[in-house]
């Protein structure tokens, strides 16, 4: 904590990472399925960190009609997709995982 007030000064510089987490990685070993948020919470920060960006930036969590839009096209604001439902018990929890990350 003592050095996040070190680095997040109003002149500091930023750079964001914007990701759309349905596209961001798959498990091709697996039948190239989508990650689930509790996986995104382990990978996201340590890929963030590794790059050197110092913020992340969800793109909207929401459901796609098409998985080629990368989540620019949307319907069901604010509701995690349906293919991943099953695994929205673990959206807050791995949310939390992400942030004290410190990125």
């Amino acid at each position: 904590m003592a050095g996040r007030a070190r680095r997040h000064t109003l002149d500091a510089p930023i750079s964001l990472y914007e990701v759309h987490l349905g596209s961001w990685r798959r498990k091709p070993e697996e039948g190239n399925r989508w990650l689930t948020y509790r996986e995104l919470a382990e990978e996201l920060p340590v890929y963030v960190r590794d790059a050197g960006f110092t913020h992340v930036e969800l793109m909207p969590i929401t459901e796609h009609p098409f998985d080629g839009s990368w989540g620019y096209q949307t319907v069901g604001y604010f509701a995690p997709p349906g293919a991943s439902a099953r695994h929205t018990t673990s959206w807050l929890s791995s949310t939390r995982s992400i942030v004290p990350a410190s990125v």
